[in-house]
């Protein structure tokens, strides 16, 4: 059958870092492939190994295939697409820092008003909008207690937030978080928060969690921040409560629909910031860093027949 090969395809490493990997997976024993467009099942049948985006409707028919390593965090669409046995792998944690600085930036505009003041400026309009608050003081609740649940916590927390986190399962509050809830409390986890922060992966147990009932129980004051995935949000009944005034604004980073149809409500709304799907960006230097790191790491392990790190479980979707 020829000599196991590696493929790469979509990473977002520079020329010396592509070439360390391709040394290191052809001294292991592995044949590198660096394919610069994405590749056909046909080209893919000697892999052994795939590190970074493939079609997965076409994984599963691959004979050799032992270990995909996604660079990124979401796995739902390889869980369950890959052969019998084989390991899927992914970047967890390596954009934490940079989604949680995107939260806090859009949290800060909202809460201080700044796209009110946007529209004045373009207007030429020179007015005062009374209802700006604080971080400091207030109440913010993460929903996802993992690694980038965490890095938005600890940002929250050294602005002077109290912050409650929710989990899949029960556990005592630890840094940086000063509660912790289930999701079967979920409305009582955000009710009278200031800040909701969504960090939730897509699975058949998220989808849909942050319903119009757990909208109801932030309040008028609420603010709701995603981050993790669209489907996790009742976009629908968001849309309807922000209309009618029953939260005060969301910023959106993820949606259940990507791109976002131009027919949603969600664009037009003065209090809703809807960004591209930008919060956590593989060209950021520090997650580029954090991506080579944990690749590498695992490549070593493979190569040395030790436990990988960053596994998927692929029936819970993380």
């Amino acid at each position: 059958m020829g000599r196991a090969q590696m493929g790469v395809f979509g990473m977002p490493f520079d020329k010396d870092e592509t070439t360390e990997i391709a040394t290191m997976a052809r001294e292991g024993g592995l044949e590198p492939v660096i394919f610069e467009r994405e590749p056909v099942a046909a080209q893919l049948t000697g892999c052994e190994v795939l590190m970074g985006y493939f079609p997965a409707g076409e994984l599963a028919a691959l004979p050799r295939l032992r270990w995909v390593q996604l660079p990124c965090a979401g796995a739902e669409r390889y869980c369950g697409a890959l052969p019998a046995g084989a390991t899927l792998a992914n970047c967890s944690g390596a954009f934490g820092q940079d989604i949680a600085e995107h939260v806090l930036c859009v949290t800060l505009m909202l809460l201080r008003m700044l796209p009110a003041y946007q529209r004045q400026q373009f207007a030429h309009e020179w007015r005062r909008v009374d209802a700006a608050r604080n971080v400091a003081g207030s109440t913010v609740c993460v929903i996802g207690m993992g690694d980038l649940g965490s890095w938005v916590a600890r940002d929250f927390r050294m602005l002077g937030a109290r912050v409650r986190g929710v989990a899949r399962t029960s556990h005592a509050p630890a840094e940086p978080f000063d509660e912790s809830y289930t999701s079967h409390d979920l409305a009582a986890a955000v009710r009278d928060a200031d800040v909701v922060v969504c960090a939730l992966p897509a699975t058949p147990q998220t989808a849909g969690l942050v319903s119009s009932d757990v909208l109801a129980a932030m309040g008028e004051q609420g603010i709701l921040v995603n981050v993790g995935r669209g489907a996790t949000v009742d976009e629908e009944a968001l849309a309807e409560a922000l209309l009618a005034g029953r939260l005060a604004g969301a910023a959106l980073d993820v949606f259940d629909e990507e791109p976002l149809p131009a027919s949603s409500p969600l664009w037009d709304l003065p209090n809703v910031i809807v960004t591209p799907h930008v919060a956590g960006r593989d060209t950021d230097p520090i997650a580029v860093r954090n991506i080579f790191g944990i690749c590498t790491d695992n490549l070593r392990r493979y190569l040395a027949g030790q436990p990988l790190t960053h596994v998927v479980d692929q029936t819970l979707g993380y």
